[in-house]
Formats: structure tokens, C-alpha cells, sequence
């Protein structure tokens, strides 16, 4: 049984098992090998079913020298869509804080400054502090790093699928395009990035 998988959408869920084990400083072998993989994946036909890459070839022998944790990593995203490991480890963090660390120039280092010197803990909350200007007052941020995020609220506002890990880190200065009905924030989830496991 195939999940019928994009090569872009295994990617996506690759990278969000990356993140989350560097968030969770887990099995640093592990995380470079996905990193290495991701690398090489990036190359592949992006709107390719995944599974298409490994019907001449095995995972064990697209991906020869990887372990077999990993190649169990690969073979259950062919088979299911999914991966044990990474339903367990999104439990921890919040998807949004995911997407934060996972774009270009955020990292989690500035990230966790968001949340706590302003509260962002929301899409909609990273969007009302760019419109009112609040992002420059986080430690670290600059105007690279304001227009990193004005890039991903652009591309968001034409595709609200777009993955962070996605944005384009061309970031020349353009004017903000953010709908003019993201002017107010509403919490429906006072949670942290991070559970307090």
C-alpha cells in the first residue's frame, strides 16, 4: 500500500522531523542524516509521487551508507504518509513554532525570543506584530530578518499552504501585502512552543 506522497510533501515531512529532534537535542546521528537526505531530496522532481523514486531502487539502496532507522524513516512515509517518530515528537511543539525555526534566518534561538519578548505564538500574531511594526523591537531581529517574514506572509497570502521551509530567502525590501482584515489577534490556544514535559 502507497500513501501517494508528493517528493515536496515527504520533504516537508522529513524537515519537520529534522526540527523537531534538533528542538528536542535527540539522536543528533539521526538529524544529520535526515539533513544529508533532504540535501539530495531537494533535487528530486518536487511534484514526483514519492514512491516513484524507489521503484527501480529499494530505500536501502537509493539511500546506501544511511542506517536503518532511517531507511525505516523512508520506507514508512512510502507505505503510510506518515511516521511513528514524528507523531510522537510534534506532541512537544507547537506546529507554528516548527515553521518558525524551519525559516531561512529564524532558527530557534530567535524564535523563542518571539514568543517570549512578544508573545507570537500564532500565524495570525506574527502578522498583526509585522503590520504594527513589533518585530524590530525582539532581540536580534533586523530588517533582514523583518523582511524574511514579510516574504513568508506574502507568499502565504497567495498560497496559505506555502511550508516556511519553502520561502525564497531572496528578501529585497518590497511593500507589505498583508489582507487588510489580519489587523486584530484572537488566542484560541494559550500554549507554549514547548510542553513542559
Amino acid at each position: 500500500m502507497s500513501a501517494n506522497l508528493t517528493t515536496k510533501e515527504a520533504s516537508h515531512l522529513l524537515r519537520r522531523l529534522h526540527t523537531l529532534l534538533v528542538l528536542g537535542k535527540r539522536s543528533n546521528t539521526l538529524a544529520l542524516a535526515l539533513r544529508r537526505a533532504l540535501d539530495e531530496i531537494h533535487q528530486w522532481p518536487q511534484s514526483m509521487p514519492f514512491a516513484a523514486h524507489f521503484e527501480k531502487r529499494p530505500p536501502r539502496l537509493v539511500f546506501a551508507g544511511y542506517g536503518p532507522k532511517f531507511i525505516k524513516l523512508i520506507q514508512e512515509i512510502i507505505d503510510q504518509g506518515s511516521m511513528h517518530m514524528l507523531e510522537t515528537l510534534q506532541q512537544d511543539y507547537s506546529p507554528f513554532f516548527c515553521e518558525l525555526c524551519e525559516l531561512p534566518g529564524i532558527g530557534e534561538t530567535v524564535a523563542r525570543r518571539m514568543f517570549y519578548e512578544r508573545m507570537i505564538e500564532t500565524y495570525e500574531d506574527l502578522c498583526v506584530a509585522f503590520a504594527n511594526n513589533v518585530l524590530a523591537q525582539i532581540t536580534g531581529f533586523g530588517d533582514t530578518r523583518v523582511r524574511i517574514i514579510e516574504a513568508w506572509i506574502n507568499a502565504r497570502t497567495i498560497d496559505p499552504t506555502v511550508a516556511a521551509c519553502d520561502v525564497v530567502t531572496d528578501v529585497r525590501p518590497s511593500h507589505p501585502n498583508i489582507p487588510a482584515e489580519i489587523t486584530t489577534t484572537s488566542r484560541d490556544t494559550n500554549t507554549l512552543p514547548e510542553s513542559k514535559h
